[in-house]
């Protein structure tokens, strides 16, 4: 796949996001997308504990709830 079309790809998930409702869980690519990191950094914060998340099989969901309250600790100065 070409850089160009990996952009598409994570702009497309971005827009995704706007979907999904704040009661909604998101997928691990979609909360990189919405925070703009890789979904390797989100799967380590995720193991520390450092984001909200559970498992559905062997993959990792995040409530949007959850990281919305996240993203508002960081704003407030929590350092992760």
């Amino acid at each position: 796949m070409s850089e160009k079309d990996e952009h598409i790809e994570k702009i497309k998930k971005i827009r995704k996001i706007d979907d999904v409702k704040d009661d909604e869980i998101m997928t691990v690519g979609q909360v990189a997308a919405y925070l703009k990191i890789s979904e390797e950094i989100i799967i380590k914060l995720v193991k520390e504990g450092e984001v909200p998340a559970f498992k559905i099989g062997e993959h990792w969901r995040v409530k949007k709830n959850d990281l919305g309250n996240f993203v508002e600790a960081l704003r407030q100065g929590k350092r992760v």
